[in-house]
């Protein structure tokens, strides 16, 4: 018994003869009769009675027919599903992000999803190092993240970002003298484990400047740590992302003498084949501008 059969059997019952049905069909009347066969061999009992005036369900038939049409319209989405998969155009997709991208990222799923309202997107904030490994390993499709990668991964550029004080605004800094002044002050940061991306990103800048902070605090999410600043409790070194985050007791000064930027990117496994996360890429490519302001030609 196969899925030909069923459609057969029921456009017979339908049609009610054999003309008319393999006419519908697109296939001869012999090859309709055999396939009638067949299924009736199978299941064991006559599907239609024939005579001058066509086909006629049997009382099995007319007990059979409902669920044929269940199996012939389930195959039918079945079919449709599948296509729509293999092309991208519905599925699941699995995106990660950071602070960097904590406004970017939602923006363009938004508007992805607009145009593809068939996909359901998964949006999770975790370190960079866990979205890499998780891009390796199939779990995650798509990134947003630090680049440069390593290959199979690759990434397209969409932006930047770098280090900045956040402190209480209570507190009078001189900028010219800024890291002797802070020097000073509590230092509170946020968990090498939860960011370690950004932990060597601080670490780096501190030893180019030759500058040892005393850790007073820690904390596991940058929101929990901009509260702590909120409170004066100190400062904390953050991407100038995390403005966005918006705490208006807090005031974010830029790190002099040493470089503290790093380029962000939608990154991918171009090693994994998967034409709901091609698809993405795609939109994000031909919406560069109006998403994210990205020049094209850096791509």
């Amino acid at each position: 018994m196969n899925i030909d059969q069923i459609k057969a059997f029921c456009k017979l019952a339908e049609k009610e003869h054999y003309g008319l049905a393999s006419q519908a069909l697109f296939m001869s009347q012999s090859a309709l009769t055999k396939k009638i066969q067949r299924l009736e061999d199978n299941i064991g009992c006559k599907l239609f009675e024939r005579g001058r005036a066509g086909a006629k369900l049997t009382t099995v038939g007319r007990t059979l027919l409902p669920e044929a049409k269940r199996l012939e319209q389930n195959f039918y989405s079945f079919e449709m599903l599948s296509k729509n998969v293999s092309i991208g155009k519905c599925g699941v997709l699995k995106i990660g992000y950071g602070i960097s991208s904590y406004q970017l990222a939602p923006k363009c799923i938004a508007s992805f999803k607009k145009n593809h309202p068939e996909v359901h997107v998964n949006l999770d904030d975790m370190p960079s190092c866990k979205q890499v490994d998780m891009l390796l390993e199939d779990k995650l499709q798509v990134s947003f993240n630090r680049i440069p990668v390593s290959s199979p991964l690759v990434s397209i550029p969409i932006g930047s970002d770098k280090l900045v004080i956040a402190i209480h605004q209570s507190v009078s800094v001189d900028e010219h003298n800024l890291l002797e002044v802070i020097e000073k002050l509590d230092y509170m940061r946020l968990a090498p484990e939860r960011g370690p991306g950004l932990a060597a990103q601080i670490g780096k800048y501190l030893y180019e400047v030759n500058l040892n902070l005393l850790i007073v605090r820690e904390a596991k999410d940058i929101l929990t740590l901009l509260s702590m600043v909120s409170a004066n409790l100190g400062y904390t070194i953050v991407p100038a992302s995390a403005q966005q985050l918006a705490h208006d007791q807090i005031q974010y000064l830029e790190l002099p003498y040493a470089k503290t930027e790093w380029d962000i990117g939608v990154v991918w496994n171009k090693s994994i084949h998967d034409p709901i996360r091609d698809n993405f890429i795609e939109y994000l490519k031909q919406n560069a501008i109006e998403l994210y302001e990205c020049d094209l030609s850096r791509w």
